[in-house]
């Protein structure tokens, strides 16, 4: 795939706050983190290697968690045990697996980013209303 060029210092900024007014626009509508988005734009449009790339993203993903959760908590709508034991689940296994694909080749990490990526996708076909959303995802699927 071509690298997206540019051709000076201005664009790269100019494109640089159009990816962070998206990413936080859909982080603010949709609750994501973003880190998935930006991940494949630094690798694909920013040219970043990918190790770059994962920890550039890993630190907008702990930027935008925490505003989200200023927001939320704002708003009365954090279920604070919950929130905790996700978030030191969270901060536990990200130290652990930075460790881990800090070690491994660049194309053993793109290998393992594609297929967990795969998976999200899979996985979010089946998710919404448990049981009954998976036999209508399928249904639908089956045409």
């Amino acid at each position: 795939m071509p690298k997206f060029e540019f051709r000076n210092n201005i664009n790269r900024i100019l494109v640089t706050v159009a990816i962070g007014l998206y990413i936080g626009l859909s982080t603010g509508l949709f609750g994501t983190g973003g880190g998935a988005t930006i991940l494949l734009v630094l690798i694909y449009v920013m040219d970043f290697p990918i190790h770059t790339a994962i920890g550039t993203a890993t630190a907008l993903m702990a930027i935008t968690a925490a505003s989200g959760v200023v927001g939320y908590t704002l708003q009365g709508h954090i279920p604070w045990p919950d929130g905790i034991i996700i978030g030191l689940a969270a901060i536990v296994s990200g130290a652990l697996f930075s460790k881990v694909a800090n070690r491994v080749t660049e194309k053993t990490l793109n290998t393992a980013v594609g297929a967990i990526f795969i998976s999200i996708g899979i996985a979010m076909s089946f998710v919404e209303g448990g049981t009954a959303g998976m036999l209508h995802s399928v249904q639908a699927f089956l045409g």
